[in-house]
């Protein structure tokens, strides 16, 4: 018969309560990487996605945790120990944290605006410039396309050296 050592167990749920607190922080972490997203769509596809990264890394944390904290048994205590603990971090530090994570992330992306300035200025030249090429090259062959038509209405017409069309225009 295995005696469980009370001090055994609090080890447990103080080490299931910090590994709540970690992955509160980790959560907020991807909150803060989903920050630097503009378009609503690939926010709502990147916040799915770690979503489901996020649940699958907690399990694994979890089952390595009962793993080297309780030889692989399944303990309630220990769940509702890492629960707590990521309940905890929601409700204390995560409420500092977020606007801490939130003013780093507006100063990365004004760096980023600052240092990509320069080829953001480039790029619309260049974009005007195929633009202009395009719209150049759309006329030529809008212009070309017009005179070949007007040649086969000319021929058709046979305007060429005919005194026709001067009976037609008198009339």
């Amino acid at each position: 018969m295995q005696f469980i050592v009370i001090s055994h167990q609090l080890y447990e749920v103080l080490v299931g309560v910090l590994i709540g607190a970690a992955l509160g922080f980790v959560y907020d972490f991807c909150r803060f990487i989903r920050s630097f997203f503009i378009n609503e769509r690939i926010v709502l596809l990147f916040q799915n996605i770690t979503d489901i990264l996020f649940c699958a890394f907690s399990g694994a944390v979890y089952c390595v945790f009962i793993y080297h904290a309780s030889n692989g048994r399944f303990r309630w205590f220990t769940l509702f120990a890492v629960i707590f603990g990521f309940v905890m971090y929601s409700i204390g530090p995560s409420k500092l944290i977020c606007p801490l994570l939130q003013k780093i992330a507006d100063i990365i992306s004004a760096l980023f605006k600052f240092v990509f300035f320069p080829f953001r200025i480039l790029l619309k030249l260049l974009c005007k410039l195929c633009y202009n090429l395009i719209s150049y090259i759309k006329y030529r062959k809008l212009k070309k396309l017009t005179d070949n038509l007007k040649l086969q209405l000319c021929i058709y017409v046979k305007l060429t050296d005919n005194e026709d069309l001067y009976e037609i225009d008198s009339n």
